[in-house]
């Protein structure tokens, strides 16, 4: 794969699209069509890497935040008792 490959906003938009759909265990038939997409372009393939990048980065930081809304919740609840 071309490592320089530049994806465009499209490509890109696509790419998130395509993690999101795959983080929901798509059906054969639309893992099929993403490994086409996936291979159809080395800018396809590229803009995937940078989308899980992207949610990798994303990940702890939201499930801290989870993690003090739970709490905050707890607490509220709590009191309501």
């Amino acid at each position: 794969m071309n490592a320089s490959a530049h994806p465009t906003a499209e490509q890109q938009r696509a790419a998130l699209a395509w993690l999101n759909q795959i983080n929901q265990q798509p059906a054969r038939a639309e893992r099929a069509d993403f490994k086409r997409w996936l291979l159809a372009d080395p800018a396809h393939a590229q803009a995937y890497r940078e989308a899980q990048a992207l949610w990798q980065q994303t990940a702890a930081p939201a499930a801290r935040l989870a993690g003090e809304q739970a709490e905050a919740l707890g607490h509220l609840l709590r009191a309501m008792d």
